[in-house]
């Protein structure tokens, strides 16, 4: 072989393996495909729920991030809801949930004359949860600080099964929010009548309450003065 011929052979050579070298390059700094392993897109709590306690704790997003955190709920503080038997309620103050907005939300409104709260999820959700304060319950229980949700309970002869266990982070709004952790557990037991417990775990003392769904048509929302 001439040395032109060796020449060009070895400059050919250096040319393919530099292409190949930035062709790789280019490959590599493409985004991996998505694979099964990777934690669902998520609508709110009630994926959370179906993905699992383990994989929802790393979905916990920082506190306060929504500048007005009751925008996608069906109420908001300040406002009055009337129930069709004709009890009402006045929502004083709130325990607003995140996952990385916000997902659910518990309002007080200890005016009512036996510790309502009410708990309501993003619009279009438009059921809200009708509750009164049972801490005797979690008396009852032992619960205490650090426990578990239970998966199941008993409470005034009826047994309740657990729907959702939600690791997610909290922030306070209004003089008579309770006092929580910035992270929490909150339960929700369904019993077969539709009665409904609501247990959140993380604070000084867990919080516990009782009731029933209001659907759509069995409430009314005035506003406060918005």
């Amino acid at each position: 072989m001439s040395l032109l011929g060796a020449a060009i052979l070895v400059a050919g050579g250096a040319f393919l393996g530099g292409w190949l070298s930035r062709a790789m390059g280019r490959t590599s700094a493409l985004p991996p495909s998505p694979s099964d392993d990777d934690p669902p897109d998520s609508d709110g709590a009630e994926d959370l729920a179906r993905s699992g306690g383990e994989r929802a704790a790393h979905r916990v997003g920082p506190r306060g991030r929504a500048k007005d955190p009751f925008a996608a709920f069906p109420c908001r503080l300040g406002d009055v809801v009337l129930a069709s038997d004709g009890e009402e309620a006045w929502l004083e103050s709130a325990l607003v949930f995140y996952e990385e907005t916000p997902v659910l939300v518990v309002f007080m409104a200890p005016n009512a004359g036996a510790d309502r709260a009410i708990l309501a999820r993003p619009k279009p959700r438009e059921d809200v949860l009708w509750l009164t304060s049972a801490p005797e319950l979690g008396e009852r229980a032992n619960w205490g600080p650090g426990e578990e949700p239970p998966s199941s309970l008993l409470h005034r002869g009826e047994r309740y099964e657990r729907m959702r266990r939600l690791p997610l982070s909290a922030d306070r709004h209004g003089p008579s929010a309770p006092e929580v952790a910035d992270v929490v557990l909150l339960a929700e037991y369904k019993s077969i009548t539709d009665r409904r417990l609501l247990a959140v775990f993380g604070g000084p003392s867990i919080l516990v309450w009782e009731g029933r769904v209001l659907g759509p048509g069995t409430y009314e929302v005035l506003p406060g003065g918005r």
